[in-house]
Order: structure tokens, then C-alpha cells, then sequence
């Protein structure tokens, strides 16, 4: 079938589900003025790492495949990790301990995928890893409502996904997580690992998105005045942290379906009220913007538990809301620093906080789309602002900073989800970029020039008082 079929499918699912939609303050409300959800992104749990294995091929013995990696600082295993591997279930373990923690009783758990290693596996291994991840969520949250969606790694092989009725891919998948997402997700989780979930805590719909399909709102959104949120594990726009590695950006899916799905976002923007994604393992945001350049929506990407590709720190969030108009009010990272973890243990290491969004930046009000642009406008203006929102991307790992062409692209990339916007952004940025290198080699020059002439003219006077020769200058 076809994905515009795909996308009927969905709206008359949708249809069924926002009519249903219960008016009146929720019993949640009457529990709680403030709301508390957890997100953890990015487990890739490793069943092969071996704290004695090679740290270039995935941290396995006797190795002959991997991302060969390059060893660099604090590379070493440990018993939790090394930053050139994907983790064992140890460090898993110990974030979800330590979530338990901070947070006992969340509203929900929000499992944005990739549980699979970066690495060459079959379906035996992919479901054995998802029924560990499961009996360490259920261990440390039994009877928590937890909302899991399917990565890029939840597929055999890896980054393979087909929208097929016969397509048997998800059926492990949805067999372990069935309890969590119920029975009502079987359909469409079957076909494409998509699904829809009413909470029956606010009555909320949250569109959880597979990497290849996407929603196409409707008008009972609006006239059921219901909230719906986005989850989903790849993000529309641009991988901004190619900006260190000698690129402009990276594109993280078609053009075509990129264009389509961000119209989706903004043409229904306020009646989506979350929008959370994994897959780049940093903590970042992005701005969707209407025609006119009017903020209109914010997604929020956030960082990994995997320290793979020497990239962050990991993490894991805690996110506050306001249970009657489901603003997010802030965020909250917690991380533990590996090399500690690796040396002191579990028993003598607790994952800390990073920093709030509201403190870390000031911000007064709810993390909306409007504020966000305003802390991007800020970190136009305001190297130090930027510089402390770049450490902050890699959970205290990255310790560079960025040149003014980097951190001009990397700007770009947050502001921009369409390609062609963010394209002209970049080429705009690189333009200015030539033009300040002519004019300040033009000043240079200019310079250079008035310099000699003073020089001549001092020299020719001294000459003309001294030694009588070269009167013709003065």
C-alpha cells in the first residue's frame, strides 16, 4: 500500500479518537498541579561489550567488525562504558536507578528507541535486548505509564522499514511492549510501528511516529479542542553538529517528506502541545517557524544514555508541565560523568543535575516556542550564551569551541527545519563571511599602504635634515 493510504489509515484513526474526547478537569489535575514525565533516549545496549575488548572495534573480543572508532581520551572500558562503544546493560541499569531516584512516581516515561547495539545483529538479539531494557524499566517502574517508540535500530537489519501489510518486522516488538501500548496500537503498530495512545490520566493523544510515516492532522483536532503530542525517534531538519566536523549540516530524511511533515507541524501547531525526539544523541532544540517567520512550534532532541561516538555524557530528563494546558514549564538533565562512574562505582556515583532550562537561561514562562527563539536570538548575539548551550549539548563532554562560521551554521540549523530555508541560511552566513574577509584584507592593505607612506615621508624628511639625499620625496 501506499503511504498516502498510510495517511488515511491515520486520519480516520484519529478522527475516532479526538471525537471521543472528554471535556472537564481530569482526575490527574486533581492529583497533581504540576505534571513530571521522564524521557530516556538511546540505550544501545551492547550484549557483546567486554570491559577487556578492544575499544576501536565496539569494545568485543576479537573484533573484526564495528564502527572502528578511534581511541581517544577516556576511551578505556569500564565495567559501565567507554565513550568509543555502545554501553552494557550495566549502565542502562544504573540511569534508570538513578531516575528512580530523583523522580519515584513520573506521570509517564517517555522511551524515545534505539535499544539496539551500532553494530550487526539478528532479530533473536534485537528482541532479547528489548525484553532487558523492559525488565529494567518495569524493575525500578513497576505500574508507570510508559510510552515506547520505535528507532531506527529496532529493525532487522538496521534502518530497514517497510509499510507493508505482510511485513512481520514488529510483530516481537509490539508482542513485548503490548502491555504498555494495548491492544487497540495492534494495527497500525503491525503495519509500520506507528501508533496512537490516549492518556488516561489527561485524555491527551500522543502521535507516535516511525521514522518513515508521518501524520497528517485533521480539522477534529481543532473542533475537539484536544492536545496531541508528537513523539517519534528521528527529528525533521538537520544534523547541527556537523558544523565541527568540516560540513555545513546533514540531512536526517528526504527532502520531500521533511517538506511535507514540517507543513503538517505548523499548520497544526497549536494544537500540538509536545514535540520530542532522540537519534542525535545531543541535547539541542529546534524552531518551527509559520510563513511570515512567526515561531510557531519547538522541538525538543534530546541526549543519549549511549556514550557512543565520544559525543556526550549520559543522560536522562526530567520535564515539568502544567497539567491543564500541557505547557512544558521546564526541563531538567541529569548525567553522570563516565570516567567517575567507571572508577568509583555505582554505589559511591549519582547521576547530578546539569542545569534547568528556566535557571540556565533565564527564561520566565513556559519553554515555548516563542521563548525558544528568543534564547536562539540571544545566542546570535551573545557568544558566552552560546558557548554555554554548546557545552550543554554534549552533557559536559565537549570541551572546544566554535569558530564564527561553525557556530553560524550551527545557528542556522536550529532555526531551520526546511532545507531550502536552512540552505539559504548557511549560504547567507558564508556569504557575509567572504565579504568581512575582503573588506578586512582591503583594510589590511589600506593599511599596510598608509603605514609605508608615513614611513617614506618620515624617512625623507630625516634624510633631507642628516644627509641632504632623496629631497625630491619631502
Amino acid at each position: 500500500m501506499s503511504c498516502c493510504y498510510l495517511w488515511v489509515i491515520l486520519k480516520i484513526l484519529l478522527i475516532f479518537l479526538l471525537l471521543t474526547n472528554v471535556s472537564g478537569q481530569s482526575k490527574y489535575e486533581e492529583r497533581r498541579a504540576m505534571g513530571k514525565f521522564l524521557l530516556f533516549t538511546d540505550f544501545h545496549i551492547d550484549d557483546q561489550y567486554d570491559r577487556h575488548g578492544d575499544p576501536s572495534k565496539m569494545c568485543h573480543r576479537n573484533a573484526t567488525n564495528g564502527t572502528d572508532q578511534q581511541t581517544t581520551r577516556a576511551s578505556s572500558p569500564g565495567p559501565f562504558g567507554s565513550r568509543t562503544c555502545d554501553p552494557p546493560l550495566a549502565l542502562i541499569d544504573f540511569m534508570l536507578k538513578e531516575a528512580q531516584k530523583k523522580l519515584p512516581d513520573p506521570d509517564y516515561i517517555i522511551w524515545t528507541g534505539d535499544n539496539a547495539a551500532h553494530d550487526k545483529y539478528d532479530e533473536s538479539r534485537l528482541l532479547s535486548t528489548l525484553e532487558s531494557a523492559n525488565s529494567a524499566i518495569l524493575q525500578h517502574f513497576p505500574g508507570i505509564i510508559v510510552v515506547p517508540v520505535v528507532g531506527n535500530h529496532e529493525s532487522v537489519p538496521g534502518n530497514d522499514f517497510a509499510d507493508d501489510e505482510g511485513n512481520n518486522n514488529y510483530a516481537g516488538i509490539f508482542e513485548r511492549w503490548k502491555d504498555w501500548i494495548g491492544e487497540s496500537a495492534k494495527k497500525t503498530f503491525l503495519r509500520g510501528g506507528y501508533y496512537l495512545f490516549r492518556s488516561p490520566l489527561d485524555n491527551s493523544v500522543f502521535i507516535i511516529l516511525n521514522t518513515n510515516f508521518y501524520y497528517v492532522g485533521n480539522k477534529e483536532v481543532k473542533r475537539n479542542n484536544s492536545f496531541a503530542h508528537i513523539i517519534a525517534h528521528i527529528p525533521i531538519g538537520a544534523y547541527e553538529m556537523y558544523s565541527v566536523k568540516n560540513e555545513d549540516w546533514k540531512p536526517e530524511m528526504s527532502g520531500r517528506y521533511n517538506r511535507r511533515l514540517y507543513d503538517i507541524f505548523v499548520a497544526y501547531s497549536p494544537w500540538i502541545r509536545w514535540m520530542l525526539f532522540g537519534h542525535l544523541h545531543t541535547d539541542t532544540f529546534r524552531i518551527l517557524k509559520a510563513p511570515d517567520g512567526t515561531p510557531v512550534q519547538r522541538m525538543f532532541l534530546n541526549p543519549a544514555v549511549t556514550p557512543l561516538f565520544n559525543l556526550n555524557n549520559p543522560a536522562f530528563r526530567i520535564f515539568e508541565y502544567n497539567p491543564k494546558n500541557m505547557d512544558i514549564d521546564d526541563v531538567k538533565t541529569f548525567y553522570v560523568e563516565l570516567e567517575t562512574l567507571n572508577e568509583n562505582g555505582a554505589e559511591m556515583t549519582e547521576a547530578k543535575l546539569e542545569y534547568s532550562h528556566r535557571e540556565a537561561y533565564g527564561i520566565d514562562g513556559p519553554l515555548s516556542a516563542k521563548t525558544l527563539n528568543e534564547l536562539l536570538e540571544r545566542m546570535k548575539q551573545n557568544e558566552t550564551i552560546f558557548d554555554q548551550y554548546f557545552n550543554y549539548s554534549s552533557v559536559q563532554w565537549m570541551t572546544r569551541k566554535l569558530n564564527e562560521t561553525e557556530r553560524a551554521s550551527h545557528l542556522c540549523v536550529l532555526e531551520y527545519v526546511d532545507y531550502d530555508q536552512l540552505e539559504q541560511c548557511i549560504r547567507h552566513n558564508q556569504k557575509n563571511n567572504i565579504t568581512l574577509l575582503y573588506v578586512s584584507i582591503l583594510a589590511v592593505v589600506v593599511l599596510a599602504v598608509g603605514i609605508g607612506l608615513v614611513a617614506v615621508f618620515l624617512i625623507c624628511c630625516y634624510s633631507r635634515k642628516n644627509v641632504g639625499k632623496i629631497r625630491f620625496f619631502c
